[in-house]
């Protein structure tokens, strides 16, 4: 499981190598994932990666039980966090948000979120979400 880093992070990494005097920055203070996730009409995983296992605190051996994605949004933000999904589901449009979301052991961590419809034969039939976290 590895995660994206911003782009400059090859050129402040040599940087560092070849004794520039940066100081090398913390893994966690750079790192950015970003996670792909399909959700059906409901907002139940469809296909869930590894990285969406770890980031959310999930093991991946319950893969097989429903799990929602609104489960791991906090209160505050559920209400728009549903009301995105509605909307790139009945509207077929794409739609962004920041939200806070809890994984199993307590901890919350913020994410951009993205969403757009996905399509089978013409017809809608879940949501598409990116999650970018920096930090995780």
């Amino acid at each position: 499981m590895g995660s994206v880093l911003p782009a400059d992070s090859r050129e402040r990494a040599l940087g560092w190598i070849e004794g520039s005097g940066a100081e090398q920055p913390a893994p966690e203070a750079t790192a950015q994932k970003t996670v792909t996730l399909i959700v059906d009409d409901s907002g139940y995983f469809g296909r869930f990666n590894h990285c969406a296992f770890s980031l959310f605190g999930c093991n991946s051996v319950i893969s097989g039980e429903k799990l929602n994605i609104l489960d791991f949004v906090s209160h505050s933000d559920r209400r728009r966090a549903a009301s995105q999904l509605g909307q790139s589901i009945t509207q077929g449009g794409g739609a962004a948000g920041s939200f806070t979301f809890y994984r199993s052991d307590g901890s919350s961590f913020q994410a951009e979120v993205s969403t757009e419809p996905c399509l089978s034969a013409g017809r809608t039939i879940g949501v598409i979400l990116s999650l970018s976290v920096s930090g995780a």
